[in-house]
């Protein structure tokens, strides 16, 4: 592996899309960063969400929308283009910087990202988008999108969402009141009669005003959404959604604004931070600019300073030879 990765030569593959692919070292690289991503991301995805991601796909996306989308009126499927391609850099980043505070990390994703792409031989710069073909592209690609599932989930189903069951029909409940007297009669060919016409005709009311759904979900870049309620507020919603995919996504959640951190000099924690100069004094005893009163690092043991100090504090009354002596105990006399 090690042989082919070192005679590999990069190779572009001419198409009508725009798009650069990665190299087969970068495909390792891509791996790991898929899966160290998948690991952290995955369990805060969406349930709505299908695409890319272990245990789910085009199945469980259409077995959904068969099973728990009973009643649905009006559809709006939503398609982004060219969504591999169109990725802004600097919102991906900023949305894993949120997260993912580790610099070094963060950097390798940068230059993943703006690795550019071979066009003839010429070398161009990738302004936007994931390399197509990339690893590491789908997970990107959920990641940025997620803001999108979260909009839906946060804003529009809940405006969009109200009561609890529709008001029955009018009209069956006649056809069930009408249907109490032949029975008892033994009318067959009436009872008959009313059974399909019941049978043609819906128990609930389907214009409730008071009852409103909205479901949701996505594969990839591929949206549906599913409306219970009239044409006019399916309308609404899909101006709604159209301006949250055309407008620059903001790359955090609404009231969070993550704060740079900065670099931090490590100290033990018996030391104290330097005080600036204007309140640093003189040693005592090696007359140099201290940090602390009343001693610098010259005396290095903590006992010999506080001892220091005490004789260092009559010096009125000691001989500067006697004061120097004191001061280095473990010096021997010669």
């Amino acid at each position: 592996m090690t042989d082919a990765l070192a005679a590999e030569e990069p190779w572009w593959e001419p198409g009508t899309r725009h798009g650069y692919h990665a190299l087969t070292f970068g495909y390792l690289v891509g791996e790991v960063i898929r899966l160290l991503l998948e690991a952290y991301y995955e369990p805060q995805f969406s349930d709505r969400s299908h695409g890319f991601r272990p245990e789910r796909g085009c199945h469980t996306a259409l077995s959904e929308v068969a099973t728990r989308w009973p009643g649905t009126t009006w559809f709006i499927e939503a398609d982004i283009a060219d969504c591999f391609g169109s990725l802004d850099h600097e919102i991906m980043l900023s949305t894993l910087a949120g997260d993912i505070h580790n610099g070094r990390f963060l950097r390798l994703l940068r230059n993943m990202l703006q690795a550019g792409y071979l066009d003839d031989w010429v070398w161009h710069e990738t302004l936007s988008g994931a390399p197509q073909g990339g690893v590491a592209s789908p997970i990107l690609s959920n990641i940025y999108l997620h803001r999108l599932d979260r909009y839906v989930e946060t804003v529009l189903i809940p405006e969009y969402t109200r009561g609890t069951s529709r008001a029955p029909n009018p009209d069956y409940q006649d056809v069930e009141k009408q249907l109490v007297r032949p029975r008892r009669r033994g009318d067959r060919p009436t009872v008959r009669a009313l059974r399909t016409q019941r049978r043609n005709l819906p128990s609930k009311e389907p214009g409730d005003p008071g009852f409103r759904r909205l479901r949701y979900g996505r594969y990839g870049h591929d949206d549906l959404l599913g409306v219970t309620g009239p044409k006019a507020e399916a309308a609404q919603i899909r101006v709604r959604l159209g301006k949250c995919l055309s407008a620059d996504t903001r790359p955090h959640q609404p009231g969070h604004t993550p704060k740079p951190r900065r670099a931090t000099q490590r100290r033990s924690p018996g030391l104290q931070p330097r005080p600036p100069r204007s309140l640093r004094t003189r040693c005592r005893a090696c007359r140099r600019r201290a940090a602390t009163r009343p001693f610098c690092g010259c005396l290095i043991a903590v006992r010999a300073q506080r001892w220091c100090s005490a004789t260092f504090s009559q010096r009125s009354s000691i001989p500067w030879g006697k004061k120097r002596a004191a001061a280095r105990p473990w010096a021997k006399s010669r």
